[in-house]
């Protein structure tokens, strides 16, 4: 890993994402979607496998690093399809308010 390992990750109750999901505007328009709810675990495993990962990285473990970033990437790719889930569920069952912005917009 380029970057620093002594920086400490937010976990996923913290970041943008996280605090959309559990006390936002997701919260509260979509909690009650399936779609929605299949959110969490591949979210928490994104961040669990990303701070182990530099968990490895930290004790020089390489082989522990590269398969912790696979699991991550593995979740980042879950994540992304179930967001996709959600876009649809909120385009054609719950439509989006044209007045409200995405709490992911400018997101990197």
């Amino acid at each position: 890993m380029s970057a620093s390992t002594d920086i400490p990750l937010e976990d996923y109750h913290q970041c943008r994402l996280g605090r959309w999901h559990q006390h936002g505007e997701g919260y509260q328009r979509y909690a009650r979607s399936e779609a929605y709810r299949a959110l969490a675990a591949p979210h928490r495993r994104m961040h669990e496998s990303g701070a182990e990962a530099l968990k490895f990285a930290r004790l020089g473990d390489h082989n522990g690093q590269l398969a912790a970033l696979g699991v991550m990437e593995e979740a980042s790719q879950q994540l992304a399809l179930q967001l996709d889930n959600l876009m649809e569920h909120a385009i054609y069952e719950v439509p989006y308010s044209s007045s409200h912005h995405s709490p992911l917009a400018g997101a990197p």
